[in-house]
């Protein structure tokens, strides 16, 4: 155990004595909800990592027809990964865009 982890456990008995421990779950259960959550358990991570594979297999495809099969197959995964990564932080700016433009084009 580190030097830190030493010193607090005093401060467990403190907090289970006065009842603060549930202020604390309350606080965990709170931040655990968060949208940004990082194990991906939230509705923005799973959003991030769907939009994140189609796009990254799309570019990784792109780069196949625009610099050949090999190069694409080389070089075409880093500029798909970077595009990727934006489209999943931005995704539901994407959804809505999406939307907004099918609702465009099928409206009479």
């Amino acid at each position: 155990m580190s030097d830190f982890d030493l010193k607090n456990l005093d401060d467990l008995d403190y907090f289970e004595e006065s009842g603060e421990d549930e202020k604390a779950k309350e606080i965990t259960k709170t931040v655990k909800t968060d949208w940004l959550d990082r194990n991906g358990e939230t509705i923005y991570g799973v959003g991030a990592i769907i939009t994140g594979v189609i796009v990254f297999f799309g570019i990784w495809i792109y780069s196949f027809a625009s610099w050949g099969f090999l190069i694409g197959l080389m070089i075409g995964w880093l500029p798909a990964i970077i595009g990727a990564f934006i489209a999943g932080v931005l995704w539901p700016l994407i959804l809505l865009v999406g939307l907004l433009l099918l609702v465009l084009l099928f409206m009479p």
